[in-house]
């Protein structure tokens, strides 16, 4: 039971990091950088390059991140119910 507790820590952790990395990108915040977001040749050329494919990518981001949420809200559910039997 601790380590799922520890992985769904870790699961919201990635969430909040896939939430602000969507709102970035769609504010236009996100810099080119080598650590977050697409990272191909091609984007990572140019600071326009790198605006147009996350500005494309939006749609799916968004919908990924709302997966992404809707599935840890069900592992706590998950885990308040174990708990709840214990």
């Amino acid at each position: 039971m601790i380590l799922f507790v520890f992985f769904l820590i870790d699961a919201s952790l990635i969430s909040l990091l896939a939430v602000w990395m969507v709102k970035a990108a769609n504010e236009g915040s996100l810099e080119r950088n080598q650590l977050i977001g697409i990272q191909t040749k091609a984007t990572l050329a140019s600071n326009e390059a790198w605006d147009v494919a996350h500005k494309a990518a939006i749609p799916y981001a968004e919908h990924g991140v709302d997966a992404v949420v809707v599935d840890n809200i069900d592992a706590i559910q998950e885990v308040a119910d174990a708990l709840r039997a214990a």
